[in-house]
């Protein structure tokens, strides 16, 4: 996800122990609240995700009460990201310009207020999602302080004309910058030759054109469309209760925009088989990904396929690793990842190597990819891969901000509520022949597409 910089995070932040009355017009009535305890190995503590729908208004929340410390960390998550753009780069330009001003408080008044409290905000965008991640102190002072404008800011936004083209100026440089980087390139030109004219296909930041053209009232219509109680989830972790959670969530959507979830994003098309792509760039170095839009049949494919790419490309005991780079020597670093989004989402293999050795490295990446499906892991790269993710996962909830952004991906994606707690129990079930047989089924070696980005 495309954060704001350390220059541009802006003291702020949320939590919810008491709403001011100021805020809260609508009278708290009782939820039906589901949870489910998260208890893992290496946990210290007992962990319960809490669950509940505003039935009339639609947001959805999930929280985790942690009252060991008195802070707070809250995420509001809209299905805004870049796959919503009418105009490629509208979602990020507007995760730029949502802190600097509000119908009632000016960017210097909303840092400043921020400031005072000692909190934090930042807003980030990727191609599902806009997220305003914000983390407070959970006393009454802060809380007085920070609601009002956190709700202004969700309900009307102000963009300046003088803010406004200096955001459009400073991702023109951006933009400038990243066309001689050439990792910025191959990743954008792989996203854009396994998706073609997908909404995932084109860049989140925009392109000079495209962001050239955006008006202000291109970005007030996206807010007014996505920014809808109906289109949020809120994800609550720290010194909160459910009832205080539900209250700061009613004194919020007084004044957001009405309207419904925006329809599914549309079906992917099949892309031609092996396609192949080079950006000439001016580089000693050719960077390279390899890979495809994988869609999962259903959950369970999920762990096959987090199982298969840490067998591949997970760390220092993958056979990437081994073959590419300690064998070979063909890499200075080789990874694979897969990503579950609202549309098939991408499973990568990616690498830096020497441009003369290039055509080396993808020539044993494809031979290891082509080993693995049809001889699957051995018992030890089964196990080690296990471990491996169950370990990941155990950091996971090693902090508010950890707990909070990975529940947040679990919420946004409609998981189960016993999604992590049983995480392990699924990657215990999974055996060599899930491994050949999730790649074989869901990424054929002769559907895989390769983008290099170096020197001719």
């Amino acid at each position: 996800m495309h954060k704001l910089s350390t220059s541009q995070w802006i003291a702020a932040g949320i939590c919810a122990l008491v709403i001011p009355a100021t805020i809260l017009t609508m009278s708290y009535r009782e939820r039906p609240v589901t949870s489910a305890p998260v208890v893992m190995e290496g946990l210290s503590e007992s962990l319960t995700v809490q669950h509940w729908v505003f039935p009339e208004e639609g947001p959805k929340v999930y929280a985790v009460e942690r009252h060991s410390r008195p802070i707070v960390d809250i995420r509001l998550v809209f299905d805004a990201g870049s796959a919503r753009d009418q105009v490629p780069g509208e979602a990020y330009l507007l995760s730029q310009l949502l802190t600097k001003g509000t119908k009632k408080y000016s960017a210097d008044q909303i840092a400043e207020k921020m400031e005072s409290v000692g909190a934090r905000l930042s807003v980030g965008v990727d191609r599902d999602k806009l997220t305003i991640s914000c983390r407070s102190l959970s006393d009454d002072s802060a809380l007085d302080v920070i609601l009002p404008v956190l709700k202004e800011i969700l309900s009307t936004p102000q963009i300046p004309e003088e803010s406004f083209v200096l955001a459009k100026n400073q991702l023109d440089v951006q933009l400038t910058r990243r066309a001689d980087e050439p990792k910025p390139q191959v990743e954008e030109a792989f996203m854009a030759t396994i998706y073609g004219d997908h909404p995932y296909g084109h860049s989140v930041l925009g392109t000079k054109k495209s962001i050239a053209s955006i008006t202000t009232a291109d970005l007030k219509q996206f807010h007014n469309k996505y920014f809808t109680p109906e289109n949020m989830t809120v994800v609550v972790v720290g010194d909160a209760t459910s009832g205080a959670v539900d209250r700061w969530i009613q004194g919020f959507i007084q004044g957001m925009p009405k309207g419904s979830k925006p329809a599914p994003l549309p079906k992917l098309k099949q892309q031609s088989k092996d396609m192949k792509k080079h950006v000439a760039l001016e580089s000693s170095q050719t960077h390279i990904r390899f890979g495809l839009p994988v869609e999962f049949a259903n959950d369970t494919d999920h762990y096959k396929l987090k199982v298969a790419e840490q067998v591949l490309g997970g760390g220092f005991n993958s056979r990437l690793f081994n073959s590419v780079r300690r064998d070979g020597g063909l890499a200075y670093h080789v990874s694979a990842n897969s990503d579950g989004w609202l549309a098939p989402g991408p499973f990568t293999i990616k690498l830096e190597t020497r441009a003369e050795k290039a055509d080396e490295a993808v020539k044993k990446v494809k031979k290891v990819l082509a080993e693995l499906m049809e001889k699957g892991p051995t018992d030890e790269e089964l196990s080690l891969a296990k471990q491996s993710v169950k370990g990941q996962l155990t950091l996971m909830f090693s902090s508010n901000a950890w707990i909070a952004s990975h529940l947040e991906s679990m919420a946004f994606y409609d998981k189960p509520l016993d999604f992590f707690e049983s995480y392990g129990e699924h990657l215990d079930t999974v055996t060599a022949e899930d491994v050949m047989s999730v790649l074989k089924q869901r990424a054929p070696l002769e559907k895989w597409h390769l983008v290099t980005a170096g020197p001719v």
